[in-house]
């Protein structure tokens, strides 16, 4: 908690980053296998948070000494935000698709 107090909008900023930038890739990846635009943006706002096996490699990645200590914890606060943000992603979903699904059109 003191790491995410003493950094929240560079954390918050990176973040909607990985979450955006997840949805806008698994939105592309849907629209190249062939998955109708609305259903492709749907499935990519529900998969844009970072998934929990990612404990896993950034714990990896600390223990071997690929990443120091604070970048460990930027990882760590960027996973837990996400997550923590995905439940009222998923829930606004059928909210918000319309709207950008008329923009892209």
């Amino acid at each position: 908690m003191k790491f995410f107090l003493s950094n929240p909008f560079s954390l918050l900023g990176a973040t909607f980053a990985v979450l955006f930038g997840k949805t806008i890739l698994n939105s592309i990846a849907g629209n190249v296998l062939g998955v109708m635009q609305r259903a492709s943006l749907v499935a990519a706002l529900m998969l844009s948070q970072v998934g929990e096996f990612s404990f896993i490699w950034a714990e990896s990645a600390h223990r071997v000494g690929v990443i120091q200590h604070n970048e460990y914890q930027f990882l760590l606060s960027i996973i837990v935000l996400s997550l923590m943000i995905s439940p009222m992603v998923i829930h606004l979903t059928p909210l918000i698709t319309p709207g950008l699904y008329r923009d892209w059109e």
